[in-house]
């Protein structure tokens, strides 16, 4: 398949052929296999640069991640709903940072292994949520944790049956 695209090395529109090649990289410490389209310059034999490339690979490579852990952003955001927290009643439970719960929930940013697997934990099991609270709720203002306390009524009701 050939079509025109400007060649720097050319200075010049020209028609260039498309190779399919296999690539690897490297995202949050793993390796993703992943196929791409190369275009090369038909006169001077050159890879021409689409500018859009970076942006297709770092989308594949994120749906590659997500797809491998199972784990998107409405994922999150549905597992947090669960529990009836905001983001930042969320994060706080977590002790995270309210921006990063908005980033993993807009697909913004990827959770690493750890907060993958306390993810993956409480999909299954979103009392467990209680947990963390106990561990984080000294360190919360009183309004904000009676909030949150309150929200979180029926799973502590579920976890006393």
């Amino acid at each position: 398949m050939k079509f025109m695209i400007y060649c720097e090395n050319c200075g010049e529109n020209s028609s260039v052929q498309i190779q399919e090649t296999s690539a690897s990289y490297v995202l949050r410490r793993e390796i993703f296999e992943i196929k791409e389209n190369h275009l090369f310059c038909t006169k001077c034999g050159r890879e021409v640069q689409d500018k859009d490339d970076e942006k297709k690979r770092q989308q594949r490579l994120t749906e590659l991640y997500q797809r491998r852990y199972n784990m998107f952003p409405e994922d999150i955001k549905r597992i947090r709903k669960s529990m009836r927290l905001t983001q930042s009643e969320f994060a706080d439970v977590l002790n995270m940072g309210k921006a990063t719960i908005k980033r993993y929930e807009t697909g913004g940013s990827l959770p690493d292994g750890v907060l993958l697997g306390v993810l993956r934990v409480l999909r299954k099991n979103p009392e467990l949520i209680l947990m963390f609270f106990e561990e984080t709720k000294a360190g919360l203002p009183e309004k904000e944790r009676q909030r949150i306390e309150e929200k979180l009524q029926p799973l502590m009701q579920k976890r006393l049956k």
